[in-house]
């Protein structure tokens, strides 16, 4: 003898529908699922734009926390003549990070060439180091001549970057130092010819 089954019209027993395979939350989910497969690529671009809006603003800071001087460090140039970082002390001393790969940085040195021949007479030196090694240097130089030192550091540069501020590792990476030798002012980015002068002026005139 057949068992009736509430809701079968003929007496028959049907299989129960597994949870959630009922028409209408059937249809629903379906809706979720194609509204999830359209938001997600929105929500992922704003999630993206807002860390890397959080992430440059962590990194660009107008002054240190605490008192920094000119790092004490010995680098060589191209023809592997040394370089205390030191000498230069008594001047407004313009330290840029760079490498020949990093797009932003190559973008900079025609200005940086511009700033050093423009202020050289104030007292401004500009000092490239090139977390980089030597033969692309060379030839990046070779093809856009630099009017102010360069000096390589390749990878131990990263250290001597954080030592400055720069946390995270970001190229192009600018520090300014008074002429007493105390770090003013840190930037992560690239920066204009404009906004380079503006910080530069006050330190160019100060004594």
């Amino acid at each position: 003898m057949l068992r009736r089954t509430p809701g079968t019209a003929d007496g028959g027993s049907y299989p129960p529908l597994p949870p959630g395979e009922g028409r209408g939350e059937g249809i629903q989910k379906s809706t979720i699922r194609k509204r999830l497969q359209y938001l997600l690529p929105i929500l992922t671009a704003v999630l993206a734009l807002t860390a890397g809006v959080a992430f440059q603003h962590r990194l660009t800071a107008s002054r240190p926390a605490s008192v920094i001087t000119l790092p004490t460090q010995t680098l060589v140039d191209l023809e592997q003549r040394p370089h205390a970082l030191t000498d230069w002390q008594g001047k407004v001393v313009m330290i840029n990070f760079w490498a020949s790969w990093c797009e932003p940085c190559r973008e900079e040195i025609p200005a940086l060439n511009r700033l050093q021949q423009q202020y050289a007479d104030q007292g401004l030196q500009i000092i490239g180091i090139a977390i980089d090694d030597a033969e692309p240097i060379s030839q990046f130089q070779a093809a856009l001549p630099m009017d102010y030192p360069v000096l390589l550091a390749a990878s131990q540069g990263i250290g001597l970057m954080e030592r400055l501020g720069n946390r995270f590792g970001v190229l192009p990476y600018t520090v300014l130092f008074d002429r007493q030798g105390r770090m003013i002012q840190q930037h992560a980015g690239a920066l204009t010819q404009q906004e380079t002068e503006a910080l530069l002026r006050p330190l160019l005139t100060a004594q």
